[in-house]
């Protein structure tokens, strides 16, 4: 007998933990759910006597309240004794169980407590939420549980919020292996959020604390990747040896120990560790079906088979196809550096109000002459049209590596030595690399894009160390963008390998072009407002103040407040709540659920996802000034 299909079944049980986690309480339950089988067609049994209805009704909810952990019972479940076949029927009919429920019992749809935790967490109320978070009674493996779907759902925020407070505290109560996958969880999803110093901040707390165990071996684990990702290769044997220590059967650390000597140049030992590991973990899964993938064993096998490709693997991919550009670019690319000219634009700021640098001077990136020929030879084979936006990619649907119609641009190059002299072809040729293949693979970035940025970096600094004093280059004039969008890649790659790299990278394209196109005093005012640095952040608001950005307009007023200019920060939090309402209201909420506003242009300004944004990025810096959003709150 058919009791519910599929379909029926994802659509009955999230309603059903939703009343159950209303009262807590089964008979209310019961009785819901038996209405709930009456009044919905398409969850009744059509295909069954109609007095098969009430007794399917009772099991299905007996079955799901037995296995749904409550939050009123520690997050426990409380199972309902099945009475005995003389006794009184469960539902309240009055009728001996055999008579009444009895016959719905078969054919339910399995279920278990692990298959509930998601459909609880999503039911329920963020007041419960927290407060079972704070006081430490939901079970790590539940959150676990949830989090590996979240992971896979890509929703990290979720991850980030349900172990974070678990991983931080000064001990824990289960540091075995689920506690160790729970932080693996955690560390990917700051991983996707790009949240690297909490990261950091978490592996160390781990590992100065944890007592030796699963989860301070993954601790280790990680630290000693990342150790040699930074090229400390010494520090990270050291880190493994002791992750060895505290999980000395760990597949996991195993594989660990095959990459670290994989990137310290000794295959002949990996191959020989690959082989010993490969083994114990064939031991170990040796009931496990050997048809499943295995990424641990596929990674060991290729050791073992070809330990050189395998390293290659690691960097990302295989060599470059590219053999003769890479050789081009590695002998050429330290040739003599020669600077471009500028050319002052004689009244090109005077009528322009809004422009925050209208009595400097104004410049023109004009090419050397005899170079002007060469760019203007290599319009005619370049594969790619110049970038005229902000964007750093072109949208070009093509292939210029590895289609023969465009290969004359490669045959440009190796005869032009000159081309390396040119601001504009090495800003061409950086567009084209996004057009690789291979693109943002570690080993085509550090043979190509890398060493072209790095060229076009070096033509950028010498050049302008010919620009006049106080000399703005704006965005707005076209022959300038070559060498801004250099800086504007520059600022992008050091934010990904240091983020005060990029802040510097970042300060200097505004002095160069304060009508910032680019929008890096969102980031500047925000990270001087984070280090504290009140003043630098206030002076940066004062060079825009038409502007109706949220970093701007809360900037200011963050700044005055904590200069204690209550009388000019009123103003400006009053300004700021009239222009941009929701960013205030976000912020002074305790709890705010992520808008699903989305729209094809981006953030629009004054709508939910901006001030979500806003509130992501600075409300701890906010929350840590003390009183603020109280008095934001009550500011009309």
């Amino acid at each position: 007998m058919d009791f519910l299909n599929t379909i029926d079944f994802e659509k009955i049980v999230p309603r059903s933990i939703k009343e159950i986690l209303l009262h807590e309480d089964f008979p209310s339950f019961l009785l819901w759910m038996r209405k709930e089988m009456g009044v919905s067609p398409q969850l009744s049994l059509l295909s069954s006597p109609a007095d098969h209805i009430g007794p399917m009704a009772t099991w299905f909810a007996v079955a799901l309240w037995n296995c749904t952990p409550l939050p009123g019972n520690d997050f426990q479940p409380k199972p309902i004794s099945i009475p005995g076949r003389n006794q009184p029927c469960i539902c309240g009919s009055g009728k001996k169980f055999k008579r009444c429920c009895s016959v719905g019992e078969h054919n339910l749809p399995p279920m278990d407590e692990n298959m509930i935790w998601p459909l609880l967490f999503d039911a329920m109320p963020a007041k419960i939420l927290n407060k079972a978070l704070k006081t430490g009674t939901l079970p790590l493996n539940a959150r676990v549980f949830y989090c590996a779907e979240c992971l896979e759902g890509d929703n990290p925020d979720k991850v980030i919020r349900l172990l974070k407070d678990y991983y931080f505290a000064e001990s824990w109560k289960h540091t075995g292996e689920h506690a160790a996958y729970g932080l693996t969880l955690l560390f990917d999803a700051l991983d996707r959020l790009g949240m690297l110093q909490m990261k950091m901040d978490l592996i160390e707390h781990i590992c100065n604390r944890a007592p030796s165990s699963p989860l301070r071996s993954e601790a280790l684990q990680r630290l000693a990747t990342i150790q040699a990702d930074s090229g400390d290769l010494p520090a990270a044997f050291a880190t493994l040896k002791k992750a060895q220590k505290d999980t000395p059967h760990d597949p996991a650390v195993g594989v660990l120990e095959v990459q670290l000597l994989l990137v310290k140049g000794d295959p002949a030992k990996a191959r020989q560790r690959a082989l010993f590991i490969a083994g114990q973990i064939r031991r170990l899964h040796r009931h496990i079906d050997e048809s499943l993938p295995d990424p641990m064993l596929d990674f060991l096998n290729n050791v073992i088979e070809n330990p050189e490709a395998a390293t290659a693997m690691m960097a990302g991919g295989p060599p470059l196809n590219d053999s003769e550009l890479t050789v081009w670019l590695d002998k050429h690319r330290s040739r003599p550096v020669v600077p471009c000219d500028f050319e002052e634009m004689e009244g090109f700021a005077e009528d322009d109000e809004f422009n925050p640098a209208s009595d400097r001077p104004h410049f023109m990136v004009r090419s050397l002459p005899q170079l002007r020929k060469v760019e203007t030879s290599w319009r005619k084979v370049c594969p790619v049209e110049p970038l005229f936006g902000v964007q750093l990619y072109s949208f070009d649907e093509l292939d210029p590596w590895y289609d023969e119609e465009f290969s004359s641009w490669k045959d440009f190059l190796l005869t032009h030595l000159d081309a390396l002299d040119s601001i504009v072809i090495i800003d061409d040729l950086l567009t084209i690399c996004t057009l690789h293949p291979s693109w943002m693979q570690p080993y085509m970035m550090a043979d190509l894009f890398e060493p072209i940025l790095s060229r076009g970096l070096d033509l950028v600094e010498k050049s302008l160390e010919r620009l006049p004093a106080q000399g703005c280059l704006p965005w707005l004039v076209t022959e300038n963008r070559p060498l801004l969008r250099i800086l504007v890649r520059e600022v992008v790659s050091a934010y990904t390998e240091d983020e005060n790299g990029g802040l510097i990278r970042a300060q200097q394209l505004l002095e160069l072009n304060p009508g910032d196109n680019h929008g890096f005093r969102r980031d500047l005012i925000n990270q001087h407002l984070v280090a504290g640095a009140d003043e630098k952040a206030l002076a940066m608001t004062e060079r825009y103040p038409d502007d109706i950005m949220a970093e701007i307009l809360y900037g200011r007023v963050l700044a005055l407040y904590r200069l204690g200019r209550r009388e000019e920060a009123e103003a400006a939090a009053s300004t700021a709540k009239q222009r941009l309402p929701r960013v205030a209201s976000f912020l002074v909420s305790p709890q705010r659920k992520e808008p699903e506003e989305n729209s094809p242009y981006g953030i629009i300004s004054g709508g939910r996802r901006e001030a979500w944004e806003y509130r992501e990025e600075m409300r701890l810096t906010w929350k840590a000034t003390r009183g603020i959003l109280t008095w934001l709150k009550n500011i009309k």
